[in-house]
């Protein structure tokens, strides 16, 4: 039987000239203040994509909660563990990712984060 369905996030589309906007899905294997790696693929088994955090704590962070995606505080994230399931919303630029947003025990699809 399907699983409950999340709620739905918007995009962000990039305008002409901006890095293109890419969508990782994995398991978090490391979550430091400057950069986070994801273990691609379902069963956390692809390759580690490293990926930069924004300065100054930009980089948000989401847990589903009933209905609602809900933001983490800076303190609920310095205490996250690897091994949960990440879907992030990340800028491409060059060869750096740049982790816009991280939505937690999530899995990505076409249309954004999804369980």
């Amino acid at each position: 039987s399907p699983g409950p369905t999340l709620p739905t996030v918007t995009q962000n589309e990039p305008g002409a000239g901006d890095p293109p906007v890419v969508w990782i899905a994995g398991t978090l294997e490391v979550l430091d203040q400057g950069h986070l790696g994801i273990r691609e693929g379902t069963q956390g088994v692809g390759p580690r994509i490293r990926l930069e955090r924004l300065a100054e704590g930009a980089t948000d962070f989401y847990r589903l909660d009933g209905e609602v995606w809900r933001e983490l505080p800076p303190e609920e994230v310095d205490v996250l563990e690897a091994g949960e399931r990440a879907c992030v919303e990340a800028l491409l630029d060059g060869q750096t990712f740049l982790a816009l947003r991280v939505f937690l025990d999530a899995s990505c699809g076409p249309s954004g984060p999804a369980g």
